[in-house]
């Protein structure tokens, strides 16, 4: 028997993290499009496939592996596109030479005909960008199991555009996946639909994965598993919720499954709401066919003044450590209700000036920072009660005037540096407000540092030397690709400080710079106190350069943004382990 093997080195689709609303290599998606991409080379080689015998051989591709019969030919027809790609054509369908001998175009290939008594196969991958697996609704029912997870499998009639009298798909899911799977279709045409057909259902049942599909525990311990990964999962998703949108929405979802906690919430899932909301936030978690948790996050209101009740749902899959596996993606649309409306600004009397330094607050929904002082490129999208630091302006460009600003787009991401107007129409699109200094005399944790916006952090706590502790430090990739003197100072941050509860805690973190006198380096896993402050003397000389992919997409720093940048950099100047008495920087 023999084995006909296609290496995979194709890239699987990847669970990506969240990331923030900005162009370039800081953007995100949130949620955007996964392309599984099949551009490999064939090999033949010899060998047993599992379960196979002298009259089958084995197939191997992208993860699959299944036996077919031996006198079946295979094709390769490797393509990519957005959604998935095609891997191989087999059976005993004669393909027009026309389109390739050793590639097949699958699109020639399509528009060609059955032959009297043939099979054809078309296998691919497939990533779902409106359902996800269990949205399916074959019409041979859920009976089948492909691989040990469950199949999907739809058969049709007669089809006059290839000749077939008999169609057959199976959807598989890919092994810890949900929104990514495999697909096989099959056309046959008579005489021998019975026995083809039979040959077919011989292949499903014989396919296996090169990734064994993840199992759930069972018994007694299940309960707890199951509340174990639905804490790691919320805590996951709430922590990237809180960095990159500033939202708190998912600190309402109890930890413990079966749960449901009443409160009141002031952010949705992508930011603040338009007011105060009082909410029933529920927890539910339950095992799956393909050894995946699914975690529901439900939120539901009853009806108030001048809006009515609804409900809110999200579908999240877990791996059983908790790790995402995916989320739905089709949500239930929802319009939050305005439970505080929003105020249209009066109209300005004279032109509206900002004096630069000044911290704004946003007015209005949908205040845009655009990369120049035109609407081409936007950078991110402000809404109410958002804060931005006015750098500069005004600008006369367009009939209108610009203001240089420096806004986050998530509060663990540095600051980046765009351009605003302030008002429209004659009205004011935002207004001057204090820093949100702690009061006096409030003690100081990193929590605190990180709520203020960067430009604050040097309004409000100055120079002075700042003791956060106990604190944790993870080393990380800079946000942004940055050149600079001098290096220690100017160049990307590569640590990161959290709080007591390290990264899995959901506070969010504060990336920092080491002064050459504090040490080499920074402990990891070990709580730490450190001793740092803001607007180091260093800075007054600094000089920054946007380098890479972020040079192109972000708008260049000038040289008063690139030392007002330094000037937020924490700087560490003393480290000390856990207990304080062991001091590794002075």
């Amino acid at each position: 028997m023999e084995t006909d093997q296609r290496h995979d080195n194709a890239v699987r689709p990847a669970r990506e993290p969240h990331r923030p609303r900005t162009v370039g290599s800081v953007a995100a998606a949130a949620l955007g499009l996964i392309v599984v991409v099949g551009l490999l080379a064939w090999a033949a080689l010899s060998g047993a496939g599992p379960g196979a015998g002298p009259e089958l051989k084995h197939f191997r591709g992208d993860g699959l592996g299944f036996d077919y019969p031996a006198e079946w030919r295979v094709h390769d027809a490797s393509a990519g596109f957005s959604g998935g790609s095609v891997v191989a054509i087999l059976g005993t369908v004669r393909i027009d030479p026309a389109c390739g001998v050793l590639r097949v175009d699958i699109n020639c290939f399509y528009r060609g005909e059955l032959q009297p008594g043939s099979v054809a196969l078309v296998v691919g991958t497939v990533a779902w960008m409106d359902r996800a697996f269990f949205d399916f609704e074959p019409s041979e029912g859920w009976t089948l199991t492909a691989g040990g997870l469950p199949a999907a499998l739809t058969v049709s009639g007669p089809n006059t555009a290839d000749g077939s009298d008999l169609g057959m798909e199976w959807i598989l899911p890919m092994p810890g996946m949900v929104t990514n799977g495999y697909t096989l279709r099959a056309s046959l045409r008579g005489p021998g639909v019975a026995e083809m057909r039979a040959q077919l259902d011989a292949l499903v049942a014989s396919i296996c994965f090169d990734q064994p599909a993840p199992r759930l525990p069972s018994g007694p311990d299940a309960a707890e598993a199951a509340a174990r990964a639905a804490r790691v999962a919320i805590d996951t998703i709430d922590r990237d919720s809180r960095e990159w949108y500033d939202s708190a929405f998912y600190g309402c979802f109890l930890r413990e499954p079966g749960q449901t906690r009443e409160t009141t919430i002031e952010d949705g899932p992508g930011g603040p709401l338009p007011g105060p909301l009082p909410v029933a936030c529920a927890t539910a978690v339950e095992p799956t066919e393909l050894g995946l948790w699914q975690l529901t996050l439900t939120v539901a209101w009853a009806a108030g003044e001048g809006y009515p009740a609804g409900r809110y749902e999200e579908t999240h899959w877990l791996l059983p450590d908790g790790t995402s596996a995916g989320r739905k993606p089709t949500l239930e649309t929802v319009a939050w209700p305005v439970t505080k409306p929003i105020v249209t600004p009066a109209p300005l009397g004279t032109p509206l000036i900002i004096p630069p330094g000044s911290v704004v607050e946003v007015l209005v929904p949908g205040l845009t920072i655009w990369l120049r002082t035109e609407e081409g490129d936007s950078l991110d999208t402000m809404q109410p009660d958002d804060r931005v630091y006015v750098v500069s302006g005004p600008v006369p460009s367009g009939g209108r005037d610009w203001y240089r600003v420096e806004w986050r787009p998530g509060r663990s991401f540095v600051p980046l540096f765009g351009w605003a107007v302030v008002e429209a129409e004659g009205r004011p699109l935002v207004q001057v407000v204090e820093p949100a200094c702690p009061r006096a005399g409030a003690a100081i944790d990193l929590a605190t540092v990180v709520e203020l916006l960067p430009a604050e952090r040097l309004l409000c706590l100055g120079r002075r030397d700042l003791i956060l502790g106990p604190v944790d430090v993870a080393e990380d990739e800079p946000d942004v690709e940055v050149d600079g003197d001098p290096a220690w100072l100017a160049g990307g941050s590569h640590w990161r400080l959290y709080g007591a509860d390290d990264p899995a805690g959901v506070e969010g973190s504060l990336s920092v710079q080491l002064h050459p006198d504090a040490g080499p380096g920074l402990p990891e896993g070990v709580p730490l106190v450190v001793t740092g402050h803001f607007d180091d003397p260093a800075a007054a000389g600094c000089q920054r350069t946007l380098v890479g992919d972020d040079a192109r997409s972000l708008s260049a720093e000038s040289p008063e943004e690139q030392v007002l940048r330094c000037r937020e950099q924490f700087v560490i100047t003393a480290i000390h382990v856990e207990p304080p008495e062991l001091l590794l920087g002075g």
